[in-house]
């Protein structure tokens, strides 16, 4: 399109006398071809009369003339809208004279409109963006306008498409705002925006997205992503975190939903309540509110169920023809239950609602909240709340962890989280749980493995690199690192699986602070990092506690883990127990007790024999039992310190400060000072199961009790083992037993209750449930010799024990019924059975 030259000179209006004929002969002029005398008349009028509307017309019918060699169609647009401006201030006189020549507003408007309309098809020949954008800014008011937009938009964008970057669909945002395009090429430059942002897929990569596009159309996506990487471990914290950090979008619904199974399993229903008070289905939350805690038990009547709670209300209606058969056999405290109708299962909850309706094969649940379905031999999960978390696509979901389920498919096994996100494609013939939180994949006959921790690192950066190929692998240090060989070569690796020891060594072993490593022949020590202390390569190694001993050229020395040399390599050979170090030179031996640098070396050359000593008491040390050439034993600890002189035939530690001796068969107790606490005249002395405070005495076939810690000695008097039968704040009580009978007696070795009992139960703190003889059972008081105006039973069975409350089932004249420890009788005893069908801690007792 050419532009037109356009120049004009603007001055006040003034109205013309009207030279008609003038203007009519311009056109004239025109009409036959004469554009130069058309030209030269109406330049000399418009010179005249600058203001001459129809002077304007015709000199934009002169510049709208094709056969025009000065044809510009931009200039004919300019002056016939100068004409239309200069009608609207001209006198109605002159107006009516230009009339009756045919020039007014009308025919000028006409002529406009032709000339914006060639200038379109114009633009529309060209078909360009700037022909359409040229056409829009100086045709501004012609009415193809919105056309000429749609057209220009349409270029536009398509040059945005065939660019395809963000700076295409953005320049074309800013551009065109109003354009039918704005919502796709929002949505293509939000998908390239979120594409570069979270390439890499990790974790943190899609929360920086989230912070700096709060608007962005793939927000939901990138919620969704972290929801599904923050939400590993499986737990409490991980979905309260999701929550707090991400409160109002789809996801965080779902977050809820696991949040609320989580506090319905721990009976914390109305602290969920009180803490989200966002959760939408507050109706719902109301009404669990009333039944969460309590147990349902199933009724059939007519040949339908229906469920009662244990207080005896009915809570589902009688509509099941079949129920679980576990539910037939005690209460049920789950708070979602299986269901069947015409064959089909579904999930119900407690308020009769069917949460999941009945459409599978079997229905398990596999974890709280979450339910396996089984449609025509394949299984899917469910989620409590009804969303389906995997679909029914699978030959098998199995729990893994408390993080991981594990799924297959084509008789392959994959990782999937709870939530139903896949981590590790179904791939490996096997995948198993390990000790210290690690998972074992198998394929064939070569394994991999990854701790929980890796797999969550891993799955955060979406970089899962599981590689089976080794040989085998082993746990050590209770899931600290991994011992891995393949093709008869070991290594170290850490729980991440980062490189500690590399894959090199013929032998590895652990010791207590790092590793020692056989390769070509000689031993290698490393830090427990991997940090190779390369100036020693042993011929041999030992270790104890801390340190190594190793032989180079032909002697033994000690190192420690920061190289430094702890004994001088001299010696013939070295011996450890535990963290001391027996060195031995020709025919001496001599103890460096390596825990106390401080302590002397002892001479050892005269003992005939030494060997670690460890007692059977709680956290107890590693002493050093030694012989003299007389066969009398003593004790060492690890500081060095004498702790018995060899004089007793044998020496074993009950505690940390009393040891037992034995001499001439008989046994005592001697104290760290070398003391003697109780004489070397028992049978025989042990510690009490339950609490090695306590010493259990034997002399004669009977028995006694002593402790050092509680002041208390009682000689051995009764036939049967001390036990502890109570001990809280308040008192100890020890069962004890004599000519057959049962009693009590405290710390002082009072009998508090009469050894003149067949049997003993708990029943209170005062009172307990004893057997006078076969089939006579009464209630004791504490103290009291014989029970006043008690019930006697001829059976007793206990419910329940609790510190707060005993129940127990009674027989009196051969029927059944219930004690209370806090009630008194609460069923008469007037059935022939009684049958707790709920739990332990809440009985419901069924008579029958």
């Amino acid at each position: 399109m050419k532009k037109a030259f356009i120049f004009a000179c603007i001055f006040l209006l003034i109205v013309p006398p009207l030279y008609a004929s003038r203007i009519t002969s311009a056109q004239k002029k025109i009409q036959k071809g004469d554009f130069e005398k058309a030209k030269a008349l109406l330049d000399k009028e418009l010179h005249k009369n600058p203001g001459s509307a129809a002077a304007l017309q015709v000199y934009a019918v002169y510049f709208f003339s094709e056969a025009n060699p000065d044809y510009q169609i931009d200039s004919a647009y300019f002056y016939v809208q100068k004409s239309l401006e200069a009608y609207a201030d001209t006198d109605e006189k002159t107006l009516e004279k230009w009339a009756k020549e045919n020039f007014d507003a009308q025919s000028a408007q006409t002529l406009k409109t032709e000339i914006a309309s060639q200038a379109f098809q114009n633009a529309q020949i060209e078909n360009t963006l700037q022909a359409f954008q040229y056409f829009i800014s100086y045709y501004a008011d012609a009415s193809q306008i919105s056309v000429a937009k749609t057209q220009r938009n349409l270029l536009a964008w398509e040059q945005a498409l065939q660019q395809n970057d963000l700076q295409a669909y953005q320049a074309f945002i800013d551009a065109y705002p109003a354009a039918v395009q704005i919502s796709e090429a929002t949505q293509k430059r939000d998908e390239i925006i979120f594409r570069d942002q979270t390439n890499k897929g990790s974790l943190a990569s899609y929360q920086r997205f989230v912070r700096e596009y709060p608007n962005s159309q793939n927000l939901d996506q990138a919620l969704k992503r972290i929801f599904y990487l923050s939400t590993l471990p499986h737990g409490i914290a991980s979905f309260e975190g999701f929550v707090k950090n991400y409160p109002a979008n789809s996801m965080s619904d779902f977050a809820l939903e696991w949040l609320l199974a989580f506090y319905e399993k721990e009976q914390k229903l109305a602290d969920f309540v009180q803490k989200y008070p966002q959760f939408s289905q507050k109706k719902r939350l109301s009404e669990m509110l009333q039944v969460n805690a309590l147990q349902y038990v199933p009724v059939l009547e007519r040949g339908i169920f229906g469920f009662y709670d244990e207080m005896g209300a009915q809570r589902i209606p009688f509509q099941y023809e079949y129920i679980n058969p576990e539910y037939l056999c005690q209460s049920i405290t789950e708070d979602y239950l299986v269901i069947n109708r015409n064959g089909r299962l579904g999930i119900l909850n407690k308020l009769g609602q069917e949460v999941v309706p009945p459409q599978f094969d079997k229905i398990e649940q596999i974890s709280t909240g979450l339910f396996k379905v089984t449609k025509n031999a394949f299984s899917g999960l469910v989620h409590q709340s009804g969303r389906e978390i995997l679909p029914t696509k699978y030959d098998a979901i199995e729990v893994l962890n408390a993080d991981f389920l594990k799924v297959r498919q084509n008789r392959l096994w994959g990782l999937s989280s709870y939530s139903g996100e896949s981590i590790v494609e179904p791939k490996y013939t096997e995948i198993e749980p390990e000790e210290g939180g690690f998972v074992l994949f198998r394929l064939g006959d070569l394994v991999g493995m990854a701790s929980n921790e890796a797999i969550f690192e891993m799955n955060s950066q979406q970089n899962i690199r599981i590689q089976a190929d080794l040989n085998e692998i082993k746990v050590l240090d209770e899931g600290k690192f991994l011992h891995i060989s393949r093709a008869g070569k070991q290594g170290i690796i850490d729980r991440l699986g980062r490189a500690v020891i590399p894959l090199q060594m013929d032998k590895i072993q652990k010791t207590p602070q790092g590793w020692v490593a056989l390769k070509d022949s000689l031993w290698q020590v490393y830090q427990q990092n991997g940090a190779w202390i390369e100036q020693f390569k042993f011929e041999n190694i030992d270790f104890g506690g801390q340190v190594i001993a190793g032989k180079k050229q032909g002697k033994w020395g000690i190192i420690n883990m920061n190289a430094e040399t702890v004994v001088d390599f001299k010696y013939d050979s070295i011996a450890f127990i535990a963290q001391t170090a027996f060195l031995f030179e020709g025919k001496k031996v001599k103890a460096a007790f390596l825990q106390n640098p401080k302590a002397s070396e002892v001479d050892f050359t005269y003992f005939r024999g030494m060997r670690a000593e460890k007692g059977n008491y709680p956290n107890a040390e590693t002493l050093i039992y030694y012989e003299d050439r007389q066969g009398k034993k003593g004790l060492f600890d690890q500081n060095g310190k004498k702790i018995l002189s060899p004089k007793y035939s044998s020496v074993y530690a009950l505690g940390a400060d009393l040891i037992n001796v034995e001499q001439y068969n008989k046994y005592g107790l001697v104290d760290s000072t070398q003391i003697l606490v109780m004489p070397i005249r028992y049978d025989g002395i042990i510690n009490l199961e339950k609490d090695a405070d306590y010493k259990i005495l034997l002399l004669n076939r009977k028995y006694g009790l002593y402790s050092k810690k509680y002041n208390l000695k009682i000689e051995p008097v009764y036939e049967s083992r001390p036990e502890i039968f109570i001990q809280n704040k308040q008192q100890t009580l020890f069962l004890v037993s004599k000519g057959g009978k049962f009693g009590l007696i405290n710390l002082q070795n009072k009998t508090v209750l009469p050894l003149k009992f067949d049997k003993i139960a708990p029943w209170s703190d005062s009172t307990f449930l004893v057997e006078l003889e076969p089939e006579v059972w009464t209630l004791q008081p504490l103290g009291a010799e014989t029970a006043k105006e008690m019930p006697v039973f001829e059976e007793v069975k206990i419910i329940k024990n609790t510190a707060q409350e005993v129940i127990a089932a009674i027989r009196q004249k051969g029927k059944w019924g219930a004690w209370s420890s806090l009630r008194g009788e609460i069923i008469p005893a007037q059935y022939d059975l009684i049958e707790n069908r709920g739990i332990s801690e809440r009985p419901i007792l069924f008579g029958e």
